[in-house]
């Protein structure tokens, strides 16, 4: 059956992490603090104020403020990007997620309502 593939690559998953899981905590010690993907946290005061500088600042930037102030936008554009991609990866894996369980649920009914018969 085509859910039963779906079905068993979400269990393989399951277990994969709860592997992983434990293997970094053995019960002894609290866990540790989650480790900070790329690109979770976007500072929003940082774009308002890259982004508020106006064309009359800027011409009366030297080069080597120019310079400077272009290399702070591309940096943030490169966080930007971190996180668009770390948020869509999340996003497809949920997705992911939910149409195996959607394919589950679906299989179970089906099985319920056979036994039922």
């Amino acid at each position: 059956m085509p859910g039963e593939a779906a079905a068993s690559g979400l269990v393989e998953r399951i277990k994969e992490n709860d592997a992983s899981a434990s293997a970094t905590n053995d019960g002894l010690q609290p866990s540790a603090a989650p480790k900070r993907r790329p690109g979770a946290e976007l500072d929003l005061n940082t774009a308002r104020l890259l982004c508020s500088t106006t064309d009359v600042a800027m011409h009366g930037f030297a080069d080597g403020e120019l310079q400077e102030h272009v290399a702070r936008l591309t940096t943030f554009m490169e966080s930007a990007d971190q996180m668009l991609h770390h948020w869509t990866k999340q996003r497809d894996s949920a997705m992911e997620d939910k149409k195996a369980f959607e394919e589950v649920i679906n299989n179970l009914v089906k099985h319920a309502q056979k036994i039922r018969k």
